[in-house]
């Protein structure tokens, strides 16, 4: 990407396509955000654009009709209302997968604008967007109750991908009806046709895993080589975006050219955006590679008019088509990194090119472009840092040491990789150019690891705060860059003062934990109760052997802020028979710190237990347990009575209606009606 001209173009004049992407993203924030929108404000914001139009203030009332037009899109989009609470058979059509290994994390559009979002264990098959499937589980709400503070709820992704409900999917209550067909089943069959070129041509396993991410969008990178891309500031690398859409680009004019030559300019610049859409279609739509597609669109058309349009209101037009068809995008992080991104460069790029092409050094031609080549990644990750902070919690300490060489490196890899999958999908031999990329490959990853380990660099997820300091923080930055491209000083000193106070403001805002917590933790295979013993975290659980990797695998990820703004790690997770230094365990009871945790089952003498571990903070009413459930709640009055997952669910229910006839206090992880064997058992 070459950035020219100087910030002085930046006005709202050559930038008219900056109001209504402005008033369109307030109005799906408004919609879709913290504060959810109804009738009445669109009522509201309707009169004030009348108003606006009334008073002669055309500006103000094109951005309140963006707006309304953004709420109107939202609303449009919005997923369909259904039951919850109760079990249900559906059928219906993969709209978006995600493969975890062990689980597949899927959103199943069920018609009449119910979209269900489930998590699938152990299928023995690769699910695809686009396959029929039938689904029998409990219909839960999308964003769930949580018990532990900083649990994930599940609020991002029901609305990054409009949600209806969650499904808890029972044992066998999960099957594919048919696979794909028609169009996306032919690009479903194409997508694994490349993989499988890439894994066939000769490639390493790592360097050919690396390939698909970056080349096709697949998840296959291991988690170990994912952590140092992302502790090293490559993340981005992996993800696919403007720069991947770049280099395809680059190659098609390579290939076209002979057409260009031949006096076909127009046609390769139709035939190249044709070819870049149907890449974008083939590696799903994500925002970012949307994004840079319609504004290379954007600059074709120019072309083929013969005009040239303004970068940054190109990134304007493309956020507003995007928003317009996905509204939910503006909540992906993707979206936020991508658009961030891009208008950091538009923004710090230009001027300072200006500014070295004042000097005779700045007009040499091998140093505008070093200058170019370094300049690009540095603005990239300057405008992302508070955003990424608060969205990943770390920063690349060292992100310039990595960034600048591998800028050079993946667009050569890129490049071979694209010639070495179509080799290999003809059946023919790359020799030499797989042994170049594999050495490629070694180079970028050796790379990561070494600025990964630099000493510095973030050990962890660390950096936590509210997201409403990310307002400061911009509008800070934002005077900087004013100031010093206007040449007004006093807007450089307030924005660095504004920047010093916010920095400031995250420290001060930290809150302070205690030293042990224990909570309650929501599960479908039993209860788990989450002990924190200063920086060591253990799970607490009634639910079967088998069952505790699935359980610690989930704790990792939804646990995450949890265990991050107390500096704490996830230890282990132990059943009944475990013990060790810090958690002992007794029959029926565990210990750490000052929790105790009883669990009673058809063995477990209540009275006596009782007598013994008085002090319990929870008492867990588990499988095999059939005596007088108030017998357990009045026999421990200072603990918590829970009612486990693995009871059957007839018996979960008349335990919850005693209890509640009683007006006694218990806690239920997951709703009566749910098992954590089968939802129909009875």
């Amino acid at each position: 990407m070459n950035v020219n001209g100087d910030a002085r173009g930046l006005t709202l004049s050559e930038m008219p396509l900056m109001i209504p992407a402005a008033g369109l993203a307030s109005g799906i924030a408004l919609c879709g955000g913290v504060f959810a929108a109804d009738w009445w404000m669109a009522v509201v914001l309707a009169v004030a654009v009348v108003v606006a139009v009334w008073r002669g203030c055309p500006r103000i009332a094109f951005a309140l009709a963006a707006g309304l037009l953004g709420m109107a899109v939202w609303m449009v989009h919005a997923p369909a209302v259904v039951e919850t609470g109760k079990e249900a058979v559906f059928k219906g059509e993969l709209a978006d997968v995600y493969d975890y290994g062990s689980s597949q994390k899927v959103v199943v559009d069920a018609g009449n604008g119910a979209r269900i979002g489930m998590t699938v264990y152990d299928y023995p098959h690769l699910l695809e967007r686009g396959d029929s499937v039938e689904v029998r589980g409990i219909l839960l709400p999308p964003v769930l109750q949580t018990t532990v503070p900083d649990e994930a709820d599940g609020a991002m992704f029901a609305r990054t991908h409009p949600l209806s409900a969650v499904c808890m999917v029972g044992d066998d209550g999960f099957r594919v009806i048919s696979v794909a067909s028609g169009v996306r089943g032919w690009l479903n069959s194409l997508r694994r046709s490349l993989l499988n070129a890439i894994r066939h041509s000769g490639l390493s396993q790592p360097a050919g895993e690396f390939l698909g991410a970056v080349l096709l969008g697949d998840r296959g990178i291991e988690p170990d080589v994912r952590e140092n891309f992302a502790r090293a500031g490559l993340s981005h690398m992996l993800a696919l975006s403007g720069t991947h859409v770049s280099t395809v680009a680059l190659l098609l004019a390579m290939l076209l050219l002979p057409v260009e030559m031949a006096g076909g300019r127009r046609w390769r610049l139709m035939v190249t955006m044709v070819a870049l859409w149907g890449y974008a279609v083939l590696t799903g739509m994500s925002p970012s590679v949307v994004r840079a597609v319609v504004m290379a669109s954007f600059v074709v058309v120019g072309r083929l008019s013969g005009r040239y349009p303004s970068q940054m209101n190109s990134l304007f037009g493309a956020a507003i088509a995007i928003l317009i068809f996905q509204p939910s995008a503006l909540f992906m992080p993707g979206f936020q990194l991508s658009f961030v991104a891009v208008a950091g460069i538009l923004m710090i790029v230009p001027p300072v090119l200006a500014w070295a092409r004042g000097y005779r050094w700045g007009k040499q031609r091998v140093v505008y472009g070093l200058v170019n080549a370094v300049l690009l990644p540095v603005a990239a990750v300057v405008a992302t840092a508070p955003l990424s902070s608060w969205l990943f919690h770390y920063f690349p300490v060292w992100f310039l040491v990595a960034n600048l060489p591998v800028a050079l490196l993946l667009p050569l890899f890129l490049g071979g990789g694209i010639a070495v999958t179509v080799a290999s999908f003809a059946g023919v031999s790359a020799g030499w150019l797989v042994d170049a990329l594999d050495w490629l490959y070694g180079m970028v990853e050796r790379l990561a690891a070494i600025v990964a380990a630099l000493p510095g660099n973030m050990e962890g997820k660390t950096i936590y705060f509210g997201w409403w300091i990310l307002y400061p923080l911009y509008l800070g930055m934002f005077m900087v860059w004013r100031g010093w491209t206007a040449g007004r000083k006093v807007f450089v000193i307030n924005g660095l003062a504004l920047l010093v106070v916010s920095v400031a403001l995250v420290s001060v805002a930290s809150p302070v934990y205690p030293e042990t917590e224990w909570y309650v933790w929501r599960h479908n295979r039993g209860v788990a109760v989450v002990c924190r013993d200063g920086e060591d975290v253990w799970l607490l659980t009634d639910a079967a052997q088998k069952y505790h990797q699935e359980i610690g695998e989930q704790a990792a990820v939804r646990l995450t802020d949890f265990l991050g703004k107390r500096g704490a790690r996830l230890c282990g997770v132990c059943g009944e028979r475990f013990d060790s230094d810090q958690v002992k365990a007794t029959p029926g009871v565990w210990m750490l710190g000052d929790c105790r945790v009883v669990f009673v089952n058809g063995k477990t003498d209540v009275i006596e237990t009782a007598s013994e571990y008085e002090d319990a903070g929870y008492v867990v009413v588990s499988a095999g347990f059939k005596g007088d459930v108030m017998d357990v709640s009045r026999s421990f009055p200072g603990a918590v009575t829970v009612l486990s997952p693995s009871l059957p669910p007839l018996r979960r229910r008349r335990y919850v209606r005693e209890l509640s006839a009683q007006g006694e206090d218990y806690l239920l992880n997951i709703p009566p009606e749910v098992s954590r064997y089968n939802p129909s058992t009875k």
